[in-house]
């Protein structure tokens, strides 16, 4: 049995996910570009920065799951 832990935390949450070949493909080529650009003030970026922005902006366009209302039924 695993350690019985308290209250979880606020903040980040560390998953595993699967990225599809093309979409791995296109996020390396878009972090190599972005890190390699001569102007860049930034700092470097990394697979999770490209993710949580990819989710980010999915999700503030998104309209809530249908049937997410009270009293709604199928």
């Amino acid at each position: 049995m695993g350690k019985k832990r308290g209250k979880e935390k606020p903040g980040s949450k560390k998953i595993n996910v699967e990225i599809a070949p093309g979409n791995q493909a296109a996020m390396d080529r878009y972090i190599e570009s972005y890190n390699h650009k001569p102007d860049r003030k930034t700092p470097k970026i990394k697979y999770t920065d490209v993710v949580n922005e990819a989710l980010d902006r999915l999700f503030s366009t998104r309209r809530p799951a249908p049937g997410s209302k009270a009293g709604e039924s199928k």
